[in-house]
């Protein structure tokens, strides 16, 4: 594996963001590259951050193992994001190496349109019966090791929602609390096939940084979260992405955007053996 340079490894773990954009303008094959030679963690952390077709395309030149790592590290809303853009038959033989529960939650993500708000539910919330203790509910966030959960939703045998306790209320409860003792009423739900267009509109966000996610069914799916909400909105509303590197380059952080650039496309360079390009930015 070939070492990055120590600058360059700073920048990327600081500011991945920054670095997807840039990485967006390489090849494929390049960006693959330089990914693979970064630890996993990093390599996450671009992702995240890059459009999903561009996203794809780099995890298309990656080795199959690096690919599956990738995708077992991601949440499932961004590697279901990333597995919509492949094709379809290297898009199964990844699903099919992949542990049955990840690929059953991404392939329930796979089941809704791109726009739709069931493509960008966080299927790994917390739903709990009204009868479990704080205790339960608590170990079941630990295990869950998402930090965008601020809510514990509350089915029922049909997997239908009836309330949500706040996670601080859990934490503040004695432990063998029941959960119905501390729950409240659930802020209405979104339908998981309504476009994301639609879901910014909702009242709930006044009050809640969640809202739950059902299906045609009125069962519970998950919950989309309001920086998901947002991403999304960015992702499919958001002006080309040309356009957005012509107004950085002509703003006063312009000079900073362009130095990083070149640092980046120098360590893409570095790890594929080819010379930078003259003039590169």
């Amino acid at each position: 594996m070939a070492r990055i340079p120590a600058l360059t490894r700073a920048f990327l773990e600081a500011y991945p963001a920054d670095a997807a954009r840039v990485l967006e303008r390489v090849t494929p094959e390049s960006c693959a590259a330089l990914l693979n030679a970064l630890p996993i963690k990093e390599s996450i952390e671009v992702l995240k951050h890059m459009l999903p077709p561009h996203a794809a395309r780099c995890l298309e030149h990656l080795k199959p193992q690096a690919a599956v790592g990738l995708i077992r590290a991601l949440s499932p809303q961004t590697g279901a994001g990333l597995l919509r853009y492949l094709p379809e038959t290297q898009r199964a033989a990844l699903l099919g190496e992949l542990p049955a529960a990840v690929a059953s939650a991404l392939q329930r993500l796979l089941r809704y349109p791109d726009d739709a708000v069931g493509a960008w539910t966080d299927v790994r919330v917390p739903a709990l019966a009204a009868d479990a203790s704080a205790k339960e509910a608590l170990d079941r966030v630990r295990r869950a090791q998402d930090d965008a959960v601020d809510l514990l939703y509350i089915v029922d045998s049909e997997q239908r929602l009836r309330g949500v306790v706040r996670l601080a209320d859990a934490v503040r409860a004695a432990a063998r609390t029941p959960l119905a003792e501390i729950m409240r009423a659930a802020a209405p739900a979104i339908a998981a096939r309504a476009p994301m267009s639609a879901a910014g509109r909702y009242a709930g966000w006044s009050e809640f940084q969640s809202l739950p996610v059902v299906d045609f069914e009125d069962r519970f799916v998950g919950a989309l979260h309001y920086g998901t909400l947002v991403r999304a909105l960015v992702h499919h509303y958001s002006p080309p992405l040309a356009n957005v590197v012509s107004d950085t380059m002509t703003s006063v952080a312009g000079a900073y955007w362009l130095g990083m650039s070149g640092l980046i496309r120098s360590a893409v360079a570095y790890v594929t053996g080819a010379a930078p390009r003259r003039g590169s930015s």
